[in-house]
Protein backbone atom coordinates (compact mmCIF):
# COMPACT_ATOMS: atom_id res chain seq x y z
CA UNK A 1 0.00 0.00 0.00
CA UNK A 2 1.10 3.51 -0.75
CA UNK A 3 0.56 6.36 1.67
CA UNK A 4 -0.41 9.36 -0.41
CA UNK A 5 0.72 12.85 0.69
CA UNK A 6 -2.29 14.77 1.97
CA UNK A 7 -1.13 18.05 0.39
CA UNK A 8 -1.03 16.35 -3.03
CA UNK A 9 -4.50 14.88 -2.50
CA UNK A 10 -5.69 18.36 -1.50
CA UNK A 11 -4.22 19.75 -4.74
CA UNK A 12 -6.23 17.20 -6.77
CA UNK A 13 -9.35 17.94 -4.74
CA UNK A 14 -8.90 21.68 -5.29
CA UNK A 15 -8.54 21.18 -9.04
CA UNK A 16 -11.19 18.50 -9.65
CA UNK A 17 -13.54 18.56 -6.68
CA UNK A 18 -14.84 15.10 -5.90
CA UNK A 19 -11.99 12.63 -5.34
CA UNK A 20 -11.81 9.52 -3.20
CA UNK A 21 -9.11 7.00 -2.35
CA UNK A 22 -9.49 3.25 -2.02
CA UNK A 23 -7.19 0.27 -1.73
CA UNK A 24 -7.20 -3.08 -3.47
CA UNK A 25 -4.52 -5.70 -3.96
CA UNK A 26 -1.93 -3.68 -2.04
CA UNK A 27 -2.39 -0.62 -4.26
CA UNK A 28 -3.98 2.72 -3.50
CA UNK A 29 -6.24 4.24 -6.17
CA UNK A 30 -7.60 7.76 -6.54
CA UNK A 31 -11.05 8.07 -8.09
CA UNK A 32 -11.77 11.37 -9.81
CA UNK A 33 -15.39 11.99 -10.80
CA UNK A 34 -16.03 14.20 -13.82
CA UNK A 35 -12.36 14.54 -14.81
CA UNK A 36 -12.17 17.10 -17.66
CA UNK A 37 -10.39 15.68 -20.70
CA UNK A 38 -8.31 17.56 -23.30
CA UNK A 39 -10.12 19.39 -26.12
CA UNK A 40 -11.35 17.07 -28.85
CA UNK A 41 -12.08 14.14 -26.54
CA UNK A 42 -15.45 12.48 -26.34
CA UNK A 43 -16.84 12.48 -23.75
CA UNK A 44 -15.40 15.72 -22.36
CA UNK A 45 -15.70 14.56 -18.73
CA UNK A 46 -15.30 11.05 -17.39
CA UNK A 47 -14.78 9.16 -14.14
CA UNK A 48 -11.12 8.18 -13.85
CA UNK A 49 -9.06 6.02 -11.53
CA UNK A 50 -5.42 6.96 -10.99
CA UNK A 51 -3.07 4.25 -9.79
CA UNK A 52 -0.01 6.32 -8.79
CA UNK A 53 2.18 3.27 -8.08
CA UNK A 54 3.70 0.75 -10.51
CA UNK A 55 1.20 -1.57 -12.18
CA UNK A 56 1.22 -3.74 -15.30
CA UNK A 57 4.79 -2.71 -16.20
CA UNK A 58 4.02 1.02 -15.99
CA UNK A 59 5.19 3.62 -13.45
CA UNK A 60 1.53 4.47 -12.90
CA UNK A 61 -1.77 4.00 -14.76
CA UNK A 62 -4.83 6.09 -15.45
CA UNK A 63 -8.01 4.09 -15.94
CA UNK A 64 -11.32 5.38 -17.31
CA UNK A 65 -14.90 4.17 -16.90
CA UNK A 66 -15.03 3.86 -20.72
CA UNK A 67 -12.82 4.19 -23.77
CA UNK A 68 -12.22 7.78 -24.88
CA UNK A 69 -12.58 8.92 -28.48
CA UNK A 70 -9.69 11.28 -29.23
CA UNK A 71 -7.03 12.35 -31.73
CA UNK A 72 -4.05 11.90 -29.39
CA UNK A 73 -1.26 9.34 -29.46
CA UNK A 74 -2.66 7.02 -26.76
CA UNK A 75 -4.66 4.81 -29.12
CA UNK A 76 -3.59 1.36 -27.90
CA UNK A 77 -6.21 0.43 -25.29
CA UNK A 78 -4.44 -2.49 -23.62
CA UNK A 79 -6.62 -2.63 -20.51
CA UNK A 80 -10.20 -3.35 -21.55
CA UNK A 81 -12.82 -3.85 -18.88
CA UNK A 82 -10.31 -4.62 -16.11
CA UNK A 83 -12.12 -5.12 -12.80
CA UNK A 84 -10.80 -2.82 -10.07
CA UNK A 85 -12.72 -2.07 -6.90
CA UNK A 86 -15.72 -3.95 -8.29
CA UNK A 87 -16.03 -1.83 -11.46
CA UNK A 88 -14.81 -2.18 -15.06
CA UNK A 89 -12.07 0.18 -16.27
CA UNK A 90 -10.16 0.92 -19.49
CA UNK A 91 -6.62 2.27 -19.96
CA UNK A 92 -4.45 3.18 -22.91
CA UNK A 93 -0.87 2.02 -23.19
CA UNK A 94 0.99 5.18 -22.22
CA UNK A 95 4.20 5.61 -20.25
CA UNK A 96 4.70 8.89 -18.48
CA UNK A 97 8.03 10.52 -17.73
CA UNK A 98 9.43 8.96 -14.52
CA UNK A 99 10.29 12.52 -13.40
CA UNK A 100 6.54 13.02 -12.80
CA UNK A 101 6.58 12.46 -9.06
CA UNK A 102 3.55 14.31 -7.72
CA UNK A 103 0.01 13.00 -8.10
CA UNK A 104 -0.94 16.01 -10.23
CA UNK A 105 2.08 15.64 -12.54
CA UNK A 106 1.34 11.93 -12.97
CA UNK A 107 -2.28 12.68 -13.84
CA UNK A 108 -1.28 15.41 -16.32
CA UNK A 109 1.34 13.10 -17.85
CA UNK A 110 -1.32 10.48 -18.51
CA UNK A 111 -3.72 13.02 -20.00
CA UNK A 112 -1.07 13.94 -22.60
CA UNK A 113 -1.99 10.66 -24.35
CA UNK A 114 -5.36 12.18 -25.26
CA UNK A 115 -4.21 15.62 -26.40
CA UNK A 116 -3.94 16.24 -30.12
CA UNK A 117 -1.07 18.63 -29.48
CA UNK A 118 -2.99 21.71 -30.58
CA UNK A 119 -3.08 24.21 -27.76
CA UNK A 120 -6.29 26.19 -27.51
Amino acid sequence: MMTLPQEQLNQLKGAFGNIATAEEGGRTYIRIDQLPLPAGCSPQHVTALLCPSPRDGYESRLFFCQQIQHAGKGTNWNANGVCILGEKWWAASWKINPANKTLMSKLMGHLEAFSNGNAT
